[in-house]
C-alpha cells in the first residue's frame, strides 16, 4: 500500500512540475523581443588556430564587429 501511495506522490509531483514548467515557457514565448543596440568597433581575428610563428595572410583573418563597451 506503501509503495502505492509514493507512486501516486511522485507522479502527481513530476505531472505538476512538468505543468508548471510548460506554464513558464509559454510565458516567456510570448514576452516581446527587446532588440539592444549596441555600440560595436571592428577588430581582427584569427580565422583558424594559428600556431605561434606564422606568417599571417588575409586568409588567416578576418575583421568582425565587437561590443565598444563592457
Amino acid at each position: 500500500m506503501k509503495q502505492h501511495r509514493t507512486l501516486i506522490v511522485m507522479t502527481v509531483a513530476v505531472a505538476t512540475a512538468g505543468l508548471a514548467a510548460l506554464g513558464v515557457y509559454q510565458a516567456i514565448q510570448k514576452m516581446p523581443l527587446r532588440k539592444v543596440e549596441m555600440q560595436t568597433v571592428p577588430v581582427v581575428v584569427a580565422t583558424r588556430a594559428l600556431p605561434l610563428g606564422t606568417r599571417l595572410t588575409n586568409d588567416d583573418v578576418k575583421v568582425v564587429a565587437w561590443p565598444a563597451k563592457t
